[in-house]
């Protein structure tokens, strides 16, 4: 038997690490402590109070209540040539879960999506386009991502923003040329 287990953490800013624990530092000058320990007959996960800095209440971390989450889909990584340059292209396409506070689904909601300045790029001068939508009836969304490349090992860092009527939320994200991914999944409206 395997269990997988992610600890979520809004908006960890660090993660001290120790053997199998861990320490997140999150917004407000809390932390998050989860420890793991391997007995003889298996594995005790604990997780310690959030503590320190405001309540859980703090709409530093949690916002409004509203959040959206999103998955990937469709990942396509390939090269191809053009005038004598060859370049590495990753194109995703991500599903965007809206829900309301109360945890209802977002439905028929406009979305719109800006993008800071790349940031931290290798191999990447390329313009970065965004998309602009609605909701469906289950609160679902669609965005979709091209990053072109010059180079194999080329990545670039921006901040994803999404604002619609229940707020504004934002990721930090990396796209690598080879179509990794580093960015959160889940993010709360403000």
């Amino acid at each position: 038997m395997q269990l997988q287990m992610c600890v979520y953490a809004p908006t960890a800013n660090s993660v001290e690490r120790a053997g199998g624990n861990r320490t997140y530092s999150i917004a407000g000058g809390r932390t998050l402590k989860v420890e793991s320990r391997i007995w003889r007959n298996g594995t005790n996960i604990s997780f310690g109070p959030i503590v320190g800095g405001a309540t859980t209440s703090d709409a530093a971390v949690f916002g409004n209540g509203a959040r959206i989450e999103r998955e990937m889909g469709t990942k396509r990584v390939y090269t191809y040539g053009k005038d004598g340059t060859k370049t590495y292209q990753v194109d995703i396409i991500w599903s965007l879960k809206l829900f309301n506070r109360d945890g209802s689904k977002a439905a028929n909601i406009p979305v719109n999506e800006t993008l800071s300045s790349p940031r931290d790029s290798v191999g990447f001068n390329e313009a970065i386009g965004t998309n602009n939508s609605r909701t469906n009836s289950e609160g679902l969304a669609t965005d979709y991502w091209g990053f072109g490349f010059s180079r194999p090992d080329g990545h670039v860092t921006d901040t994803q923003t999404i604002s619609t009527p229940l707020g504004t939320a934002q990721w930090d994200q990396t796209i690598h040329a080879n179509g990794d991914f580093d960015g959160g999944n889940t993010a709360f409206f403000h």
